[in-house]
């Protein structure tokens, strides 16, 4: 009741009507109802968003969130451990989520949900980055969060297709968002300036430190955490391939994060929070596909070199990488 009226208390929600998917023939509706203006406009950057039109015939939808996560659970009640609760059925097609005002909640709510429904119908879910160059040749940036997927694949000598989450069908590979999800702590014009350039009007940042009396941005402020976002629509890259469609991926290339001490590490498929059936059938899907369009695999190292990380000769590798891999494919 939370999301709903209550007798002499008014109460405004924000939904939004949008889809997953580039094909226009598969497409998912979703429905995102939220508590928080802020949660609305993120998932307005992240999803695919509708024309006039097909809001009119938006009809039901395959798939509802509904977002109230200003309220907290009660950590005493049976079954329960914490004050978050974030809770996914898949026969009623619906998600609600409590106690935690992190955007992303929904985004990776969503992205479990493909990760459910796609391989049912033959087609592999991914968290990756993908990219196209000149030729038309196709490339797929697997990795977790923060291990630069984004910074690889967003470059204005290449073409993005997306950043994070993608399908790959029969009929090539696709992007399943409508925005991109950039890390931006100690973001540089100079280093990154297609995202830097992607940040205006319309853009949700997270946990950054501004001028209260300048509104300028400090992004080398980790007062509130390293994990500092940007989230942007698609379109705010001058160099995005609208629609985000491609062929087949000619390379598939794993990203290895830095971290401050050496540590193993490890999560299947590059998204285990992620995945909703056994590791080794979207393994099983990614070797066939492989194997089925020659596609050539890259283990790369986007941490650092030279020593430890706090030694001197440490530097880290991701604007070399990039300016290495748009080399191979001018």
């Amino acid at each position: 009741m939370y999301l709903g009226e209550r007798p002499g208390v008014p109460r405004v929600v924000f939904v939004n009507d949008q889809f997953l998917k580039w094909d226009p023939e598969h497409q998912i509706k979703v429905r995102i109802v939220s508590a928080r203006a802020y949660h609305a406009l993120f998932m307005h950057n992240m999803c695919i968003r509708p024309n006039a039109e097909m809001l009119e015939n938006f009809g039901t939808p395959d798939f509802t969130i509904y977002n109230a996560g200003q309220f907290t659970c009660n950590r005493y009640t049976h079954y329960m451990t914490s004050s978050t609760s974030i809770d996914l059925n898949l026969a009623r097609k619906e998600m609600v989520i409590l106690g935690t005002q992190y955007a992303s909640e929904t985004k990776k709510g969503l992205f479990s949900v493909m990760h459910y429904l796609m391989p049912k119908r033959g087609i592999l879910s991914l968290h990756s980055g993908c990219n196209m160059g000149k030729g038309g040749d196709v490339a797929l940036f697997f990795g977790l969060s923060g291990t630069g997927k984004t910074t690889l694949s967003t470059d204005h000598n290449l073409f993005l297709i997306g950043d994070d989450e993608h399908c790959w069908s029969d009929n090539g590979v696709l992007n399943i968002e409508g925005g991109c999800y950039a890390k931006c702590i100690d973001l540089l014009r100079e280093k990154e300036p297609d995202i830097w350039n992607a940040i205006k009007f319309g853009t949700v940042l997270e946990n950054i430190v501004f001028d209260e009396h300048t509104r300028e941005v400090d992004y080398s402020d980790k007062s509130v955490t390293e994990n500092t976002r940007a989230s942007y629509p698609i379109e705010h890259v001058p160099n995005a391939k609208i629609l985000c469609l491609g062929p087949h991926p000619k390379n598939v290339a794993g990203t290895e994060d830095g971290i401050k001490e050496p540590t193993a590490t490890f999560s299947a498929c590059f998204g285990a929070a992620f995945i909703m059936i056994h590791p080794t059938e979207y393994a099983a899907m990614l070797a066939e596909k492989m194997q089925k369009h020659g596609a050539t695999c890259w283990l790369v190292n986007t941490g650092w070199s030279g020593g430890r990380y706090s030694s001197l000769t440490s530097f880290h590798l991701l604007n070399d990488l990039r300016s290495l891999m748009v080399y191979t494919r001018l």
